[in-house]
């Protein structure tokens, strides 16, 4: 199947289990998986700046829309595209730029740095996201405890969908 075809069709079965399902979970009062921005994680190195911001800003506004946050997660979404336009070329090597189509993964770059660069990408989203939500220092505490808990059950998510996914493709060969 075209990389194009699969990708779109597992955005809009992230965005759809993100909108109708993730939202609603609030583990503790305090933690939502936000695993939309595992898409932008997992666009291709190959593809233009532009088109990564444009993908990004179209991903947060499709969850703006449905969660009635008016920019926050467009805002917080597209940073997350600029950054990893500028940090993924830190996370591969030489070896991994001679493939056609470079898709982070843990398959294309190592459980390691594959975590490293998924750990820069969420932790940036969600501080963005919260601290924009908030606009405020007043529950600082709650604020802090909200963010990471949400960081740790989406980092979980994202990590368990790549694990899966590098097991079933090990398991084909």
């Amino acid at each position: 199947m075209n990389d194009l075809i699969k990708y779109i069709l597992t955005s809009l079965l992230v965005l759809v289990a993100q909108i109708l399902i993730l939202n609603n979970v609030n583990i503790y009062g305090y933690g939502t998986p936000l695993l939309y921005i595992w898409l932008v994680i997992i666009l291709p190195k190959e593809i233009s700046p532009y088109l990564t911001l444009l993908v990004s800003f179209l991903i947060g506004g499709f969850i703006d829309v449905f969660c009635n946050t008016p920019g926050l997660h467009a805002f917080a979404t597209t940073a997350a595209g600029l950054v990893s336009i500028k940090t993924l070329p830190l996370f591969i090597t030489n070896s991994d730029n001679m493939h056609n189509t470079f898709i982070p993964s843990i398959k294309s770059m190592g459980a390691n740095k594959f975590f490293n660069y998924t750990l820069i990408i969420v932790i940036l989203h969600h501080i963005l996201l919260f601290f924009m939500e908030a606009f405020s220092f007043e529950a600082f505490g709650t604020l802090v405890l909200r963010m990471v808990s949400s960081m740790i059950f989406t980092m979980v998510l994202i990590y368990a969908i790549e694990h899966y996914k590098f097991k079933a493709t090990k398991e084909n060969k």
